[in-house]
């Protein structure tokens, strides 16, 4: 090959890697910029969920003595609904003393 045959050829390399560069350079610089926007979103997201993550444990943590405290409500009005129950039949027992010694 000669001399003219290769500046010619490595001048058509030059205009193709040109060409070639100027294509993809916008769908490269699209690409980065969507990539950073991706890492931002994750950054951000990251932190919500550590929040929500943090805003979890202090839920968990507080209902624990919810829970202790609805069982303790839940035993309160059993024992209410059986002392109701207690004082019914009191009652009767006493209205039945009343009308024996009545009739005495």
């Amino acid at each position: 090959m000669s001399l003219e045959n290769e500046e010619a050829l490595a001048s058509l390399r030059s205009d193709m890697d040109t060409v070639v560069q100027n294509t993809l350079n916008p769908a490269i610089d699209t690409t980065a910029w969507k990539i950073r926007a991706i890492h931002e979103s994750q950054v951000v997201l990251s932190t919500v969920l550590h929040g929500l993550s943090i805003s979890l444990k202090h839920y968990q943590e507080t209902t624990k003595d919810l829970v202790a405290v609805s069982s303790i409500s839940a035993q309160i009005r059993d024992a209410e609904a059986r002392l109701e129950s207690v004082n019914k039949t009191l009652a009767a027992v006493e209205s039945r003393l009343a009308r024996i010694n009545s009739m005495v």
